[in-house]
């Protein structure tokens, strides 16, 4: 059968390690030895096509499996989180919280100011 050799003794089969001898066709990621073939795996962050053999970034941006708050940028095998405008990133990376741009003294109003989400009046 197909992914195997007969072994020396001509009565029993040995399985044949495509993924040590280098007759798989993975791309750049990983071969999985099976019973009598193998199988392509891709490392996390990538996805695997539908031919079985190649790998693609996943966008966590576009299949919304990203934790941002507020902006994503999909990276290769992975994202960035940023704010908008008027919101500051906190240290977890992924939460934007809003400046309060009246307290801080950069509203530049000359009488009254009104912090509100992003903003002030």
């Amino acid at each position: 059968n197909n992914g195997y050799l007969l072994d020396v003794n001509g009565k029993s089969c040995n399985d044949i390690d495509e993924c040590s001898d280098g007759t798989h066709v993975c791309t750049i990621h990983t071969c999985m030895n099976t019973d009598g073939s193998y199988t392509c795996e891709c490392n996390t962050g990538y996805s695997l096509g539908t031919d079985e053999i190649t790998c693609s970034d996943v966008d966590e941006c576009s299949n919304g499996t990203h934790d941002c708050s507020q902006t994503c940028t999909n990276t290769i095998t992975s994202y960035t989180c940023g704010c908008n405008t008027g919101y500051l990133m906190e240290t977890d990376g992924i939460t934007c919280s809003d400046i309060d741009e009246c307290s801080d003294g950069t509203d530049g109003c000359s009488q009254i100011c009104t912090n509100t989400n992003g903003s002030f009046i």
